[in-house]
């Protein structure tokens, strides 16, 4: 990591001594750095945040973190090819595609919490939303494992 020093970077780049390894690291730690000042950001500013929030947040950037490098060893690691095109392409896709099986999820927790709010009684588990988004990670991380394995020995693009 050249945090200092841009242009030991850029000279690694030019000479096309960055390879998977590489650019790899970076995408990991850039994810990585993204997914943990999000949870940050997002369970300190409530007050009423608790150790389910703080491990669910773990549980999250863990995630991002384990499902990446499973990717990446799908794509073959340092041997593989163009990881960081694949994965940015198939993760945007299968985002999308999983979006939509969590989004009635989300929907049902919201009316089943506000009636329940409106009657005066106490909301809908946390259980109810819990281990559906726990599920929805790990199976959104697993898909995109698969298609990075189908996608292991695609040639590269001409530019």
């Amino acid at each position: 990591m050249y945090l200092l020093n841009i242009n030991k970077l850029k000279n690694k780049i030019l000479t096309g001594n960055f390879g998977e390894r590489d650019r790899f690291l970076y995408l990991l730690m850039y994810l990585l750095l993204n997914a943990a000042s999000g949870e940050y950001l997002t369970t300190t500013a409530r007050a009423e945040a608790g150790l389910r929030d703080y491990l669910l947040s773990i549980y999250s950037v863990s995630l991002v973190g384990v499902g990446t490098y499973l990717a990446y060893l799908a794509n073959g690691a340092a041997a593989g090819r163009d990881f960081v095109g694949k994965f940015f392409a198939v993760s945007l896709i299968m985002t999308i595609r999983f979006l939509l099986f969590i989004l009635p999820l989300i929907a049902g927790w919201v009316y089943f919490s506000f009636s329940a709010a409106m009657r005066g009684e106490s909301a809908v588990g946390d259980a109810f939303i819990l281990v559906p988004f726990i599920a929805w990670g790990l199976l959104l991380y697993y898909r995109i494992y698969r298609h990075m394995a189908d996608l292991k020995d695609a040639p590269m693009a001409q530019s």
